[in-house]
This record gives C-alpha cells, structure tokens and sequence, in this order.
C-alpha cells in the first residue's frame, strides 16, 4: 500500500523563539516543540514511495523542507552574530591597547640586542688580544680566528674562563710543535707546516713519512736508471767471423730456422754483421 502524505505546506508553521540569550549562560529556545515538528516530517516522510502522481507534490515538499531547514541555519547565524558582535569590537579594543605596549617592547628588545651584540664583540676583542699576549710569536702561524671557540664571546661564559680555555690551547699548540721537533723527523719543515695547517699532530708525523717514502722511490728510479746506462756503456766484445764450411759434395738444402736470442742492442748488430759473414740471408723482428 503506498504511503500518502498531506501536503507540508498545510502543516501548522512553527519558528525558533529564542527565550534566553545571554553572555555565561545557556542560549534557551523552544527546541522541544522543533525537534517534535522535525521527528513529525521525519516519520511521514520515512517509508514514503514517491509514484508517478506525486512527484509534483514531493518536488514542492523536499523545496518546504530545504527551505525550513536553511532558515534554521539562518536563525543560527543571526544569533551567533549578536553573541559576537561584542566580542569583536573588544577584540579591537585591546588591540588598539596592546600596539603601543609592543611598540615599546620592540624597541626595548631591540636595544637589549643591540647592547648585547657590543658587549660581545668588545669580549672577542679583549679574547684575542689576550691570545696575541700570551701566544706571542705563534700566533703568525696560528691566528687566533684558528683556535676561537664562539662560546668565549658570550655572556654565559666570564672573561676569565675565556682566558684560561684560550692559555690552555696555546700551550698545547706550543708542546704539540716542541714534540715535532724532538722526534727527529726527516721533514720537520713540512711537519711543522702541516701541524699549523691543521693542529693535528698525526697528521703532521704522516706528512713526514710520507715525503720519506717519496723520496725512497726516487731514489730506487735513479739507481735503476743509473744501473741501466752503466749497462749500455759496456764495450761489446769484437765477434770473429766464423770460418766458411768446407765445400762439400753434395749442396745441403737451405730450410728456415727461428732462433730467439736474446742480447743488447750492440749485441745484435754484432750478431747481424755475423749472418752476414756466413752469407746467411734472413729478418730480424724484436719481441
């Protein structure tokens, strides 16, 4: 059986009323007698089959309903725009109150800085002249920008503290370059350049071994290149022409032989000359 409903537009109207709105307490409204005219059209419209006659009627019922609820939300907006109202022109209020106080603490903040940042660079200046001081001629080859540590210039850390960190790491720079010079190297020269380019002693002592080793191969190449030269300048021995075989009766047949020898340039000129001698014909080809 199909369900029929009577037209919503011939249901009793009904509007929120609101009967307490105040700020700190609870907005009050006749939200029971709503929410009994919304269950109403809820549960008409639940099982409602819509037929071929009655889609005019339920177009114009879904506008009713689309309509009432757009003015619920409406109702909604109008009354969160007078509960705010106030609180926007408070908002604005106190902004105009605050501006002039964060004017001020701007500018107060910007002057504490600007103290600070003196304070800061008269501390580092008073740190290297401190160092200047105390690490005399070594600070031509380690500055004081090489052994700075930022901390020094801080409010956080006294310029007593500062001195006694920047004494410390000179007198270590001073015994690191001492102990270079006590272990003898063969390059202290460019140990000691190599320390002050880095202030790392392992470093410094393999710069050293390492120049020793290059050193070694050079000197291996010239031996082998001086021993190579003595060995060319040897005389090559005279090589006597071997005596012509006796003719015999009957000629022998000539056949091709590969002899590797192996034998100094000289020496094979020598060898040729001897071939030659013997009227033996033939190619030489080296490797």
């Amino acid at each position: 059986m199909v369900k029929k409903a009577a037209p919503l537009e011939e249901a009793t109207p009904v509007t929120l009323v609101i009967s307490q709105m105040r700020p700190g307490a609870p907005i009050l409204a006749n939200f029971d007698e709503m929410a009994a005219k919304v269950a109403e059209f809820v549960e008409v419209y639940r099982d409602l089959e819509v037929t071929e006659e009655y889609v005019p009627q339920a177009k114009k019922d879904r506008a009713y309903l689309n309509s009432f609820d757009k003015a619920l939300d409406a109702r909604r907006l109008e009354i969160e725009r007078e509960y705010t109202a106030p609180v926007v022109a408070f908002k604005a209020e106190i902004a105009k109150l605050r501006a002039p106080i964060k004017e001020a603490s701007a500018a107060i903040d910007a002057q504490v800085k600007e103290y600070e940042e003196r304070a800061r660079v008269a501390k580092r200046e008073e740190c290297r002249k401190h160092y200047a001081e105390f690490a005399g001629a070594l600070i031509t080859a380690v500055p004081f920008e090489r052994i700075e540590d930022p901390s020094w210039s801080l409010k956080s850390t006294s310029l007593m503290a500062a001195f006694e960190a920047i004494e410390e790491r000179a007198e270590k720079i001073a015994r690191d370059d001492a102990t270079i010079d006590d272990l003898n190297l063969s390059h202290p020269v460019e140990a000691h350049a190599e320390y002050f380019a880095t202030l790392d002693m392992a470093r410094a002592i393999a710069r050293s071994k390492a120049l020793d080793e290059q050193e070694r191969i050079a000197l291996d190449m010239e031996a082998r290149k001086a021993e190579a030269a003595a060995e060319r300048a040897k005389p090559i021995p005279p090589v006597e022409a071997a005596p012509k075989p006796a003719p015999v009766a009957e000629a022998e047949e000539a056949v091709t032989w590969h002899i590797v020898v192996t034998c100094t340039e000289s020496q094979k000129d020598a060898l040729i000359d001897a071939l030659k001698a013997l009227d033996i014909p033939g190619t030489v080809r080296r490797g």
